[in-house]
């Protein structure tokens, strides 16, 4: 797996923010529609399920199809859940980083997907 610096994810960024919204980079500071830029602008679904019993994986990208365990609280028991390729699938503890100041990912270390994204766009990032 190749792994880029700091410098060229920033860089990486600024110019999917500038081609997405040029605004978001250029204009006053604002929230970034992040679910409208990887669906829309990536096309990349995302999805929301309980992935772990204990909340310890808060997400996960699926590269080509495949069958997904997911924890089912009603029933307290995990299913396999058939997942197609180019799809997010986050926590759904992730919803709650909107409505009030508990948020899961603020613990957890950050987890690029622009390998995949600038491969399936014909992007070279080098």
């Amino acid at each position: 797996m190749k792994y880029f610096s700091e410098t060229a994810l920033e860089t990486i960024a600024r110019n999917e923010l500038k081609e997405y919204d040029e605004s978001l980079i250029l204009g006053e500071p604002q929230a970034v529609p992040i679910e409208e830029l990887v669906e829309y602008h990536f096309g990349l679904e995302i999805e929301y399920r309980h992935l772990r019993q204990n909340g310890d994986v808060l997400g996960c990208t699926v590269f080509n199809g495949t069958k997904l365990p997911i924890w089912i609280p009603e029933e307290k028991r995990y299913a396999l859940l058939e997942v197609k390729g180019g799809t997010i699938v986050l926590d759904v503890s992730l919803l709650k980083c909107r409505n009030d100041d508990y948020c899961p990912c603020r613990t957890q270390p950050w987890v690029s997907y622009y390998p995949y994204l600038t491969k399936h766009r014909g992007r070279n990032y080098g």
